[in-house]
């Protein structure tokens, strides 16, 4: 078999590794050490990243976390070199040499080039793309490239046994919008056994989850709720010049259109990026858009209303009018088309999960940060345009 040669440093993987530990009906529990140095499969998952395409339908990308420690008298180099998998057909071996992630939050860290100082240890993940169905790969570690006769260690990986969470992700970010843009009482869509629950605190879960510390937001509704009702009664007031009307009248208004809205809004999501700590999706909302609405029919119920009365000046009849159209807005939410904003472009807005990694939940950036500009896009998207409505 070739040597493969580390490109950092002159210090390698110094000592022939003895596999101490590995396998059984687990291999992320597998341990190679000697001499000090420990190897350690800790956990893994299907990664997805806008930057890793599969070559087929039935690939993915498997993130391996590895745990470096060394507990000898010396630092050690590594590199991701030292790293390969293998298909485990020992007839024609296959080589898979890591994939680089690029994470914009920089939480993610992939295994290159370092080294690895006494009494200490460092954690890292190896990327590769795999077939999810295949059960027998083996990660081998290299020996020494000063060693001719080394042996090199090998860490049995079964591509099976690990999650892809893509599905998972996408049903957190649906409860979000559910929770925050819909009518509380809204059913999710019938595919979606793992239905939103609200926790105390304010807190959403999925009851399918709930007893996993996993796949739990931590965004309190009630304030992420208000954000949205409070950005929508602004758009409103601001849309009729005429009349102005009261924040019992506003909050009903919105209420009608959140209700209706909720009963045929069509969402769409598309994972952009997934990583163990981190997640970007993509939404896609086609609302009820109040520039698809009848307003001339609407106009005309108004005239028909306010022709008996007696107005002594236009300032009147145009507020009147104006009180009119909005209380009776609601009559057209059944007929009014669906659409997307015009705004939007490609796959829709994105919003970032962040994972605790203590708790194990989730939480959906919703501040006003230049990084997170798409939130307040698809906040201005659940309002369905009302602005600029007529």
């Amino acid at each position: 078999m070739k040597k493969r040669k580390i490109i950092y440093g002159l210090l390698t993987l110094s000592s022939v590794f003895v596999l101490t530990a590995c396998g059984g009906k687990d291999e992320k529990n597998a341990t190679t050490t000697k001499d000090g140095l420990q190897v350690k499969i800790v956990d893994g998952e299907y990664i997805t990243n806008e930057d890793l395409k599969t070559s087929s339908s039935n690939k993915g990308y498997l993130a391996l976390e590895v745990k470096l420690k060394n507990t000898g008298d010396k630092s050690v180099t590594y590199g991701e070199d030292n790293f390969t998998l293998y298909t485990g057909k020992d007839e024609d071996e296959e080589s898979i040499e890591p994939s680089q992630v690029y994470d914009s939050l920089d939480h993610f860290k992939t295994i290159s080039y370092g080294k690895v100082s006494k009494g200490r240890s460092k954690t890292g993940y190896l990327v590769y793309e795999v077939d999810k169905d295949q059960k027998k790969y083996n990660l081998v570690v290299d020996a020494s490239m000063d060693d001719e006769n080394s042996q090199e260690l090998k860490i049995p990986v079964n591509a099976t046994k690990y999650n892809d969470n893509t599905e998972k992700i996408t049903k957190l970010a649906e409860t979000f919008v559910t929770q925050t843009f819909l009518d509380e009482k809204a059913a999710i869509a019938g595919s979606d056994a793992e239905a939103a629950s609200t926790t105390g605190g304010g807190q959403v879960e999925l009851l399918g989850s709930k007893k996993s510390k996993e796949w739990q937001l931590t965004n309190k509704v009630d304030e992420d709720r208000a954000a949205y009702m409070n950005k929508f009664k602004e758009e409103i007031k601001g849309s009729f010049s005429d009349y102005s009307p009261s924040e019992a009248d506003l909050q009903k208004f919105a209420q009608q259109y959140i209700a209706a809205n909720s009963k045929r809004a069509k969402i769409e999501y598309t994972v952009k990026n997934y990583l163990p700590t981190s997640a970007t999706i993509a939404v896609k909302p086609s609302v009820i858009n109040y520039g698809d609405m009848d307003y001339d029919s609407l106009i005309n119920d108004a005239k028909e209303k306010l022709k008996n009365n007696n107005y002594s000046d236009y300032d009147q009849v145009y507020k009147d009018a104006e009180k009119y159209i909005f209380e009776n807005m609601h009559t057209r939410y059944d007929s009014a088309s669906i659409s997307t904003p015009d705004s939007m472009s490609g796959d829709g807005y994105e919003i970032n999960l962040t994972k605790d990694t203590d708790t194990g939940k989730w939480t959906v950036d919703t501040s006003d940060s230049d990084q997170n500009y798409y939130y307040d896009d698809l906040i201005q998207a659940f309002t369905g345009g009302i602005n600029s409505f007529y």
